[in-house]
């Protein structure tokens, strides 16, 4: 193997798709429902794979960054003969679910248009970031859309076992069990694991050697340095007051501790990026994470 295996774009085949079992069962369970199924998380989670995967494994259709332009010549391409002889609307006869990746410029026209395809039975897929959502939100017609929503799935990252599952997969045996042990206890955000094993990849052949080993590791540690760093005492506070507060809104965190609310926000995302606090489904009230309930260091 040649090419670098660990690409930085999402996947779309199903075989290379890693982790998320559950969250990948619940939503291909939702698609059977009426209504507006939300794929929630931060940059980076892997929600643009896991709809990808679905959209291009026949389970629906799939249209990323959308636009309505993009929006109808995807429904197009799944129209019968028929119906696009007689210049129907695609909307009007499209009865597969929708999967909508990248909608964070939706615009109103666009979330009417994906309201009137609900209301005819249209199962729709929204990915989004938190924030993302928020601002879309503002807008009333987007609220409607919103409103509509029977299905959250939250991405908060890969466990262990399947950050180990995808490395090997990957890799072909190129990295060492030491390597992989590594990795896998620091790293739970699917773009991270796949952009520190993309960069060792390049150093082994550029090194030329066999493999990524457990003596290469010092070329990611800067970076896990600095974020084992960054935040220090206050970080701890916060992620302690959440401990104690679960539902906690950053609001209350910044008044509780006295702290400037942009630094809590700053603070906040850092603490999810080492799950360590992680947001309910609402995207406004915070819980501890993954690994927000074990031992202080």
């Amino acid at each position: 193997m040649t090419d670098n295996p660990f690409s930085m774009t999402p996947v779309d085949k199903p075989e290379e798709f890693i982790g998320y079992a559950k969250e990948k069962e619940e939503l291909e369970n939702s698609l059977t429902e009426a209504g507006v199924t939300l794929v929630l998380s931060d940059m980076g989670f892997g929600k643009s794979s896991l709809v990808r995967v679905l959209g291009h494994d026949g389970k629906g259709i799939y249209v990323e960054r959308c636009t309505k332009d993009k929006l109808y010549s995807a429904l197009r391409q799944h129209m019968n003969a028929l119906d696009r002889l007689l210049g129907k609307d695609p909307t009007d006869v499209v009865s597969r679910p929708v999967f909508v990746d990248e909608c964070a410029a939706m615009v109103p026209e666009l979330a009417s248009t994906f309201n009137n395809m609900h209301d005819r039975g249209v199962k729709i897929v929204l990915s989004l970031t938190h924030d993302e959502r928020a601002e879309l939100e503002k807008h009333p017609v987007n609220k409607t859309l919103f409103d509509r929503v029977t299905k959250t799935i939250i991405l908060n990252g890969l466990t262990k076992e399947e950050v180990v599952e995808l490395i090997k997969q990957r890799a072909d045996a190129k990295f060492t069990d030491k390597a992989v042990e590594f990795i896998s206890g620091k790293f739970r955000k699917p773009r991270d694991i796949v952009r520190v094993c993309h960069n060792l990849w390049n150093e082994m052949k550029k090194n030329g050697k066999e493999k990524v080993s457990e003596d290469m590791l010092g070329f990611v540690l800067p970076e896990i340095k600095t974020r084992e760093v960054v935040g220090g005492e206050k970080s701890q506070r916060i992620l302690d007051y959440i401990k104690n507060n679960p539902g906690a809104k950053r609001g209350e965190i910044a008044d509780a501790l006295k702290m400037n609310p942009n630094s809590v926000t700053n603070l906040l995302k850092l603490l999810m990026e080492k799950h360590l606090v992680t947001r309910t489904a609402d995207f406004k009230h915070y819980a501890a994470g993954l690994g927000g309930e074990g031992k202080k260091e």
